[in-house]
């Protein structure tokens, strides 16, 4: 049986009056993948979509702040080092792209990027927001890839591509040859973080095999992973071999559980 533990992922959020955790860079994940971890302010007022984009970019690998108003978007740029800032249009009763020259006159950060969205396909509009120091224009709604695409070429630093979710779901794992069971701890369509077994964790680079069932009357997967990590958790399995059937199954289950499809698969 599986358990939904938490629809985020594992990324660093932080409202903008409080301070970052300090961790950007030069870590790496349950997979073993280094951890580049742009920061992205977002500028909004709405709670809801705070709260869901702030889920969704902390998931695929951002250390997020939140801003609300004006004097917040100066205040972190000015002390704090922010790659990418976002912002709407009518951010602020219409002020958003006034905000946006506001951000990047103050921020401390000489390379600031700055992405500025609309319902408005305008191109008026467009060249408006270039002139008061948009590096890009993106017009809402905007499917997530797209946006996600967008963004990770603003920054150029790398973020996962793929959303993790908390799972608890018991496998089986078989390692030269001995078989026994594991319980993941949160999975994706790359790999898989599973908790410490009784017989301790296996050696890193170490291939190991996993069968996982992902619903109660759905047959079997078998995937085939290596040893790339070990946590104080357990240890973490990338994939190596993905049957395209097992892919289908696995993307369209994570699917079920992420905030994004949840929520909306677009940019709001």
């Amino acid at each position: 049986m599986t358990a939904a533990k938490n629809l985020q992922g594992n990324g660093s959020t932080e409202h903008g009056e409080g301070q970052g955790d300090g961790q950007r860079d030069g870590q790496r994940d349950e997979f073993g993948v280094a951890e580049i971890q742009p920061t992205l302010l977002l500028v909004d007022e709405t709670p809801l979509t705070v709260e869901i984009e702030r889920a969704y970019f902390a998931s695929v690998g951002f250390h997020v702040l939140v801003a609300s108003s004006v004097a917040q978007v100066e205040e972190i740029v000015r002390t704090q080092d922010v790659d990418l800032v976002m912002i709407d249009v009518s951010f602020a009763r219409e002020q958003g792209l006034a905000t946006a020259r506001a951000a990047r006159r103050a921020s401390r950060n000489e390379e600031l990027k700055v992405l500025v969205t609309s319902i408005l396909s305008n191109p008026q509009l467009r060249k408006r927001a270039f002139e008061h120091g948009a590096n890009d224009f993106l017009v809402k709604p905007a499917p997530r890839p797209k946006l996600l695409k967008e963004i990770k070429k603003l920054t150029s630093q790398a973020a996962r591509g793929n959303e993790r979710v908390r799972q608890e779901i018991v496998v089986h794992c078989t390692l030269r040859g001995a078989g026994f069971p594991a319980k993941t701890l949160d999975l994706s369509s790359d790999g898989m973080h599973l908790a410490a077994t009784s017989n301790g964790n296996p050696a890193v680079g170490e291939p190991i095999d996993v069968e996982i069932r992902l619903g109660r009357n759905e047959k079997p997967l078998q995937l085939k992973g290596t040893v790339v990590r070990h946590t104080q958790e357990g240890f973490g399995v990338r994939f190596a071999e993905v049957s395209k059937p097992a892919r289908r199954a696995l993307d369209k289950y994570l699917l079920r559980f992420t905030l994004e499809h949840r929520a909306t698969q677009f940019y709001l």
